[in-house]
C-alpha cells in the first residue's frame, strides 16, 4: 500500500510508516490528518480485544503494555536517553534516522502519562461529542460498514475506552513513588547501633 497502487487514492497508515511512505511515494503523497492536527478525533493507541483481556494472563498482558508505553515515553523525555531511544526505535519499525523520528514524534500527539489519558476517555466532550461525531463520519465515508456500540468504562460494547489500566498503573507508580520517599525519609533517622 506504501507504493504506488492504481486505484488506491488514500491510505490509513501511521508514524513511522507516514514518513516511509511519504519517501517512497514522493511528491503524489501527502498527509490530510494526523493526531496533532486532530487530537481526540485520531488517537494514536493500543487496542485490545475482549478476548485476549478474557484469556489466562490477558489483565497482566494489558499492564505490561500500558506499563511500557508510558516507561518509553519517560524514555523519550530524558535528555539523556531521548535520543537513543528514538534512534533504536527507528532501527527497530523503520528505516529512519534520528532526525526523521524527531519529525515523527511532533507529528503524533502523544498521552504522555496514565492520568492524561484517563483525562482524555473521562472528558465529557470526547465521549458524548467527539467519539459519536468520529463514528458517524467513519460510517458515512464507508469506512466501517456498521457503527459500533461504544462504552467507557466497564461495560458491554464492541469498542471501550476503558480507563482501568491506566489507573492501575498510575495507582502502582504512586506507590512505589511514596515508598522510595518513605525509604528516603528514614534512612537517615535510623540511629547507628553502638559497640559494646
Amino acid at each position: 500500500m506504501q507504493d504506488s497502487q492504481p486505484n488506491i487514492n488514500s491510505i490509513v497508515v501511521w508514524n513511522p510508516f507516514v514518513m516511509q511512505t511519504l519517501r517512497t511515494r514522493g511528491n503524489e503523497a501527502k498527509v490530510l490528518f494526523d493526531s496533532t492536527k486532530i487530537p481526540e478525533e485520531i488517537i494514536d493507541m493500543v487496542v485490545v480485544g475482549d478476548d485476549v483481556l478474557k484469556r489466562a494472563g490477558g489483565q497482566s498482558f494489558a499492564c505490561c503494555l500500558v506499563e511500557t508505553y508510558y516507561a518509553v515515553n519517560r524514555m523519550l523525555e530524558s535528555p539523556t536517553r531521548g535520543d537513543q531511544t528514538l534512534v533504536a526505535l527507528g532501527e527497530k519499525f523503520s528505516n529512519l534516522d534520528l532526525a526523521d523520528m524527531k519529525v515523527v514524534v511532533q507529528q503524533t500527539k502523544f498521552y504522555k502519562t496514565p492520568e492524561a489519558g484517563v483525562a482524555l476517555f473521562s472528558k465529557p466532550e470526547f465521549q458524548s461529542t467527539i467519539m459519536p461525531r468520529v463514528v458517524d463520519f467513519c460510517a458515512s465515508h464507508g469506512i466501517i460498514d456498521t457503527k459500533p456500540t461504544i462504552a467507557f468504562g466497564a461495560g458491554e460494547a464492541q469498542l471501550r475506552f476503558d480507563t482501568a489500566y491506566m489507573n492501575k498503573i498510575a495507582d502502582e507508580a504512586r506507590q512505589v513513588a511514596e515508598q522510595a520517599a518513605f525509604q528516603a525519609e528514614n534512612a537517615g533517622s535510623e540511629a547507628p547501633a553502638e559497640a559494646e
